[in-house]
Order: structure tokens, then C-alpha cells, then sequence
């Protein structure tokens, strides 16, 4: 079900009204029907994996909070059946396919393009997210860090809570239940920011991404025959799509979580405009990149080994987390090229390399990290490796060819006027600091451009992943 739909409104309206009256159990048990519901509006099957996750998890989570520590074998033993289970889940549906396809078992198309084989009848929207989320869960039982939750609606509520529940951001634990026990009351300066929040996310969704996607669409059909400059142009268009459309679902679910006394957090911290690699990678996914920290990154040792395995470390995590992306070989390309650049950033650091100080040094490090980043942005758009490496090749050789029109660019340039602007003057709270007069100006400028500059109703991008 997508945000900007009408059976969404049907259902979040009444919801909200009653999230806000209710309390207790019968506020739970409102906001767990809505969220089955809202995730039963996709496919209704795909109800039945995320059950199977919730009672899998609550009752290991039950199990490993009373085994005591001294029979650790046991423990070990719940927390790899919590493991095997939600993962052996996500690799069936999203790379069973692939693996499939490479004994000669159907053909493969990578999760972000249509007309994929799938073994199972397809990728379950937000799979990869409520699987990595309810994973948190046990681990953090597991290590102590997190007390079991013995109410099954309050858990299934963590897991399915339908604001974050498709792609993020990725709340845990120790953050959701006691946002559900406590919810901040909804006072009238909290409203105006989840309205606020929900109706740029909204902006950013039907008129940034979607209008982005219909520019950037036919550049990438066929790559071997576009210029290098338009390439260019093409992956910009497309790093700006998906920023767009992912933070748009994050900021829409931050809203919506406000209108419910839950304060979601950041997922996003203006990326596009991150001076270095590793700014970028703190201000991207923040939340998805914190789990990949928590429970990948410091086990294997994190930055408290030497230099070498520190690399490695970062290697491993970054080719996991294109893996997480999807099956196939541009998602694992994608992520050990983000690894190399990473890891290479960090020993240029360590080694004491910086930028020099000097007017226009933050214009030059976005630059360069545009320049660094763009390859990255062209092999997770393309359909195949051939047609990433095709284009790679035409960038670095400015192939020649047709040229992107004006109207494109001028498209473009507007886009990133508006972005630099949020980043320097915006600060998401325009509606509760207005008076009335301001307020239903604003929200009704922002409704006709909704209306008549909103592209075509598509899919959030990162509901197949």
C-alpha cells in the first residue's frame, strides 16, 4: 500500500484519530490491525512471513532472556535458529532466484527491474527491513542489552508498526517500546510537524523522485548508445531520484510516527551534499548503516585492529551491505567498489592526507565526492554489469553522441537549487513555528503543486529491497 494512495488515506485517517484518543492496550491493538492491514494491501500472502518472524522471534526472545548465562551452548543455539530463520527466509525469496538461474533454473533479473524470475512468487515489500529489524531484537536479547518482551501484541506491534515498516528507518528496541509505553502527547505544535513532515515527504515523492524518474528513465534503456556527458547527467539524475524517493518514505514515516507519539529517527542527513566519502556513508541510511556498524562491523573487531583488518572489516560489510540490496552481480559490485572507496578514504585520513584549508574547500570535497560516488550511482542503476561497465567506459572515454536537452538540465539545476536551499534555511518545522494564516497558505500552495506537477503514482524504489 503506498503512502500516496487513497486506501492508504482511508486507513491512516481513522487510525490516527484513534492512536490519538486511545491508550493502552486498545491503542496497541488499533495501530497492530492498521499495520497488518496496511501491509496486507500489498499481497495479503505475504502476511504469513511476517508472522512467522514474529512468533519465531518472541518466543526465542522469551527463551534466551530466561536460560541462564551458564548454559551459553543452549543460548548460542536460540540465537542461530533466530539467524537461520529470518535470514534462510530473505535468502529463499531474494536470492534463491539468482542462485537458480546460475545452474541453468529460469532467468534472473535484478530486484530493481521488472520482469524478474522468482522462485517464490517474488520479493515481499520491505522483506530486508522488518527481517533486520526483529534480528536486532534477539541479538540485543541475546548480548543483555535488551530485557524479552512478554506482551506477543506489544512485539508483533515492533515488527509490523506500519509508519517504517516497509523501508525504514530501522527503529530497535531499545528505541520503539519505550516510545509505546510513554507516547508523547499530541499537542498541537507535534500535529503541525507530522503534518508538515508528511506533506514534504509527500513533495518529495510524487514531484522530486517521480518527475526525476520519468527524466532519467529513458537515458538508462539503452546506455550503449547515450554520450558520456548524458551518462553523467543520467546517473545524477538517478542518485537524485533515489534520494529523493527514500528519504521521502522516511521523513512520510517520521510524520506519521509524530501523529502517534513516537519520535522515528533520522534516516537521512542531506547526503548529496556530504564534503568526503565518509560523510556521505554517516548521512546515507543512518540507520540501516548504524545496524551494519552494531552487528557486523564491531564483531568482526571494528577499527580496534590493525589497519589491515580494519580494511577488511569494512570490505566485508560493504559487500554485505550490497548483497542486502539484492541478488546479482552489480549489488555486489556496487558494494565492494563503496568498500574500496571507504576504506581508502580512512587510510588517507589516518595517514594525516587532508584537504588543505581554503575558500571553496567544502565546494571542492562535494565535487569530489560527486566524482568518487558517480560510478557507484551507474552500477547500481544499470540492469547488468555489461551495460554499467559500457557506461563507465563512455564517461571515461566522453564518448560522443546526442546531447541531454535543455529542458532536462534546467529540470536538474532547479532540483539542486531547492536541495541546497532546504539544506541551508529548512529546518522542518515551518508549520509549528507559522501562525494560521501562513500555515493554510503554505499547505495549500503545496497541495496544487502536489496535484499538478506530481508525476504518474510509482512505487517507492526501496520497497523491493
Amino acid at each position: 500500500m503506498l503512502f500516496n494512495s487513497l486506501p492508504f488515506a482511508l486507513l491512516a485517517a481513522p487510525t490516527v484519530v484513534l492512536g490519538m484518543v486511545l491508550r493502552g492496550r486498545p491503542r496497541t491493538w488499533i495501530l497492530l490491525l492498521a499495520s497488518w492491514a496496511f501491509y496486507a494491501g500489498g499481497q495479503p500472502k505475504w502476511l504469513l512471513l511476517l508472522w512467522f518472524s514474529t512468533i519465531l522471534d518472541y518466543l526465542i526472545g522469551r527463551a534466551l532472556d530466561t536460560t541462564p548465562d551458564e548454559q551459553a551452548g543452549k543460548r548460542k543455539l536460540l540465537l542461530a535458529a533466530s539467524v537461520i530463520g529470518n535470514l534462510g527466509i530473505l535468502f529463499a525469496y531474494k536470492y534463491l532466484p539468482f542462485v537458480l538461474s546460475l545452474v541453468g533454473l529460469g532467468g534472473f533479473v535484478p530486484a530493481a527491474y521488472e520482469g524478474g524470475f522468482h522462485f517464490l512468487g517474488g520479493v515481499p515489500a520491505g522483506l530486508s527491513f522488518y527481517t533486520f529489524q526483529t534480528l536486532s531484537y534477539t541479538i540485543d536479547v541475546y548480548r543483555r542489552k535488551q530485557s524479552a518482551i512478554r506482551n506477543p501484541v506489544e512485539f508483533a506491534l515492533f515488527v509490523a508498526f506500519f509508519p517504517q515498516l516497509i523501508a525504514g528507518p530501522v527503529v530497535r528496541a531499545a528505541e520503539f517500546f519505550p516510545q509505546l509505553y510513554n507516547p508523547k502527547p499530541t499537542t498541537e505544535a507535534r500535529l503541525w510537524r507530522a503534518i508538515e513532515l508528511f506533506a514534504v515527504g509527500l513533495f518529495k515523492k510524487v514531484v522530486v523522485a517521480d518527475n526525476l524518474g520519468l527524466l532519467g528513465d529513458p537515458l538508462w534503456s539503452s546506455p550503449d548508445t547515450q554520450s558520456g556527458p548524458t551518462l553523467v547527467i543520467g546517473a545524477l539524475i538517478f542518485w537524485g531520484q533515489i534520494y529523493a524517493d527514500f528519504s521521502a518514505y522516511s521523513t512520510m514515516a517520521r510524520g506519521l510516527g509524530t501523529a502517534f507519539g513516537f519520535d522515528l529517527p533520522r534516516n537521512f542527513n542531506f547526503p548529496l551534499l556530504a564534503d568526503g566519502p565518509l560523510a556521505y556513508r554517516r548521512s546515507w541510511h543512518m540507520t540501516m548503516s548504524a545496524w551494519f556498524r552494531d552487528y557486523v562491523f564491531h564483531p568482526l573487531g571494528g577499527s580496534r585492529v590493525s589497519a589491515w583488518r580494519v580494511a577488511i572489516n569494512i570490505g566485508i560489510v560493504w559487500t554485505l551491505f550490497g548483497i542486502w540490496h539484492g541478488a546479482g552481480l552489480t549489488f555486489l559490485v556496487w558494494g565492494l567498489y563503496n568498500g574500496v572507496v571507504q576504506a581508502g578514504t580512512r587510510e588517507f585520513y589516518r595517514r594525516g592526507y587532508r584537504i588543505p584549508d581554503y575558500p571553496g574547500k567544502r565546494v571542492a570535497g562535494i565535487a569530489l565526492n560527486l566524482a568518487l560516488m558517480l560510478p557507484s550511482a551507474i552500477v547500481f542503476r544499470s540492469a547488468s554489469l555489461q551495460d554499467a561497465l559500457t557506461a563507465i567506459w563512455a564517461v571515461l572515454t566522453l564518448r560522443g553522441g546526442g546531447a541531454v536537452d535543455s529542458l532536462t538540465l534546467g529540470i536538474v539545476a532547479v532540483f539542486a537549487a531547492m536541495h541546497v536551499a532546504s539544506y541551508r534555511w529548512y529546518r522542518e518545522d515551518v508549520l509549528e513555528r507559522s501562525p494560521w494564516v501562513v500555515r493554510l497558505v503554505l499547505l495549500t500552495g503545496l497541495i496544487w503543486v502536489v496535484v499538478f506537477l506530481g508525476a504518474k503514482s510509482r512505487p517507492f524504489v526501496y520497497f523491493q529491497f
